[in-house]
């Protein structure tokens, strides 16, 4: 089981080749590209061919100049041709990089409006008709997407989103039914799950399911995880404890192959690296 660390385990946004030289120094060498940087094309080009890295891309990334929100269950055109521009371009970068695995977010059932602190502020949905229409679309746009992704030997993973009170029925893919429905109608090699264990606790905590029933019938198709922990109410990216229900996630027999991303929020690199090796430790273990 390999362990990667976010890039947006850091507080303050530096650029792409800064965190990675604080994360080598700390003798972290395996990152999730994601959010908590800002990126360059030459900084990109800059990690083409380096064999000391190794790389997951995790949605949104590389950032655009001109930021938008990526949706590829919008019912607005011009925010799903951007979307799936996007992700085609991480797909691609990947393979430049060496990576294989580049994970994005659910559907959206309508397009947000703002940003609420942790996460983004929806207006809900008009009728059921609209979730629907939304999983119809997302299913188009991801087909099209792992198509490509399987001519590039790539592993595009549909992350499991939170869901707390505020956002219940306005994101996709909140149960372990409707994952598996997304997986029979595109039955690509290339199409998995990242699977996100503080997501899973607060979705799990809101819609009264078993967070440990929701894995095991996901686990075939679970292709990396992203871990922190919360209190069950809210997304607040904690680092995992040592009584953590999710280390006995980590050991599950199911998923102990699969490689891990450390997502929680760190004050310091000392404290990132503390709890990375820690927890690279537990795994190996």
């Amino acid at each position: 089981m390999e362990l990667f660390a976010s890039t947006n385990c850091l507080p303050n946004k530096i650029s792409l080749t800064d965190k990675l030289k604080l994360y080598a120094s700390a003798g972290i060498f395996k990152v999730d590209l994601g959010a908590g940087v800002t990126v360059s094309e030459a900084e990109l080009s800059n990690l083409y061919g380096k064999e000391d890295y190794k790389f997951q891309i995790h949605n949104y990334f590389p950032p655009p100049e001109e930021s938008f929100v990526l949706n590829l269950a919008s019912s607005d055109a011009a925010t799903v041709k951007l979307s799936q521009a996007m992700a085609t371009n991480a797909v691609d970068l990947l393979t430049k990089l060496n990576g294989t695995i580049y994970s994005v977010h659910p559907g959206f059932v309508t397009d947000p409006t703002g940003f609420g602190g942790i996460s983004f502020t929806f207006p809900p949905p008009k009728s059921p008709k609209d979730r629907i229409m939304a999983m119809e679309r997302f299913i188009s746009n991801l087909r099209s997407l792992a198509s490509h992704a399987e001519r590039q030997n790539i592993q595009l993973i549909v992350e499991n989103q939170v869901i707390d009170r505020d956002l219940n029925g306005k994101i996709l893919l909140d149960t372990a039914s409707e994952f598996l429905d997304l997986f029979h109608s595109i039955p690509s090699s290339a199409l998995g799950m990242l699977l996100d264990t503080g997501h899973l606790n607060v979705t799990s905590n809101t819609l009264g399911f078993d967070r440990i029933e929701f894995i095991e019938r996901l686990a075939p198709h679970i292709r990396s995880m992203h871990v922190h922990d919360n209190d069950g109410t809210a997304d607040y990216h904690r680092p995992i404890k040592p009584n953590s229900w999710i280390l006995e996630v980590l050991k599950h027999p199911l998923l102990k192959s699969i490689p891990v991303v450390i997502e929680a929020k760190f004050e310091s690199l000392q404290d990132l690296q503390r709890h990375f090796f820690w927890l690279q430790d537990q795994i190996q273990g």
